[in-house]
């Protein structure tokens, strides 16, 4: 998922961690990773497979890449039976990538299924129930000053997912990233240097950057949104995602169930949480007969101008 997840790789190094006790010498036994998102309205994605990894060592995606699976992802009926199925085939260029042999763009408010058949391993499974399409109906305004008295917010209509409410994830990606234009939390967060303190940009290592090009905010529910009398949302983007000055694009993902429940609990995992290390709870996913995550989700994206 592309602008969703901060990081895949660091998201499965924090699942596998999380189902660890660090307090006793234990036995690694490689489980079968799973990274697949589908997007509504656009063409049915790659499917990652890894092992993980002992506690300690590195995570390499590329050497840890299943390379003999079989895999189909089927789009099942409102009874549960297959309508039709996609193979998928292994690419020899990238370890562990599983590419889709025939197009197919993703339905929404439709169920798909993952199956794949791992030599000794057996069988991995999952499903998803794609959200509704949603769109951008007006914009409050196209640029903001930061954390000045408007907010950007945009008015959209409301993505249908069965038996809750729309749960959003916001995106950020910087189009003209550079230290120079970082905000002043982020410049404190990445570099250490405070509001107001003098800085030469020329001798700090721009490659800190990289890990906040595209920053994502927590699951917000629904809820938290005003609801209009048409029965749209106008939601908010928080400041906190704000990493850079400048032009911005937003993308706003309505997301399943599974993507909810991995990206809540890895926000646990990974130090969101007052509780004692024996009292946090494993990552949960929706995966059988494995870890990881097959979700999907529906977006927007707009553009907004952040001013200083």
């Amino acid at each position: 998922m592309k602008y969703v997840l901060l990081r895949a790789l660091i998201a499965f190094l924090a699942l596998v961690v999380s189902a660890c006790d660090t307090t006793s010498s234990s036995i690694h036994e490689d489980e079968v990773v799973v990274e697949s998102y589908l997007v509504a309205g656009e063409d049915i994605s790659t499917v990652r497979l890894t092992l993980t990894s002992e506690i300690g060592s590195r995570y390499d995606a590329s050497q840890l890449g299943i390379r003999n699976a079989t895999i189909f992802v089927r789009l099942l009926s409102e009874t549960g039976d297959s309508e039709f199925e996609i193979e998928y085939v292994h690419d020899e260029n990238r370890p562990g990538i599983y590419i889709p042999a025939d197009p197919h763009t993703i339905l929404a408010e439709r169920t798909y299924a993952l199956e794949a058949r791992v030599p000794g391993h057996g069988i991995v499974t999952a499903q998803t129930i794609v959200p509704g399409t949603f769109s951008v109906q007006c914009v409050n305004a196209t640029s903001v000053q930061y954390q000045g008295p408007v907010q950007f917010e945009q008015t959209v209509t409301v993505s249908a997912y069965p038996g809750r409410q729309s749960v959003f994830v916001f995106s950020l990606e910087a189009l003209e990233p550079s230290i120079a234009t970082l905000t002043p939390f982020y410049l404190d967060v990445i570099y250490e240097i405070s509001s107001g303190e003098e800085y030469d940009a020329s001798s700090l290592d721009v490659e800190e950057l990289d890990d906040f090009l595209q920053n994502s905010s927590p699951p917000i529910n629904e809820g938290n949104y005003i609801v209009n009398p048409d029965g749209t949302l106008t939601i908010g983007l928080p400041w906190f995602a704000i990493v850079f000055y400048g032009e911005s694009r937003v993308h706003t993902s309505a997301i399943d169930d599974a993507l909810f429940d991995f990206l809540r609990y890895q926000q646990v995992q990974q130090g969101g949480t007052t509780l004692s290390p024996g009292e946090i709870p494993n990552v949960l996913d929706h995966i059988e007969g494995g870890r990881g995550v097959f979700g999907s989700f529906s977006r927007i994206s707009t553009v907004v101008n952040v001013l200083r």
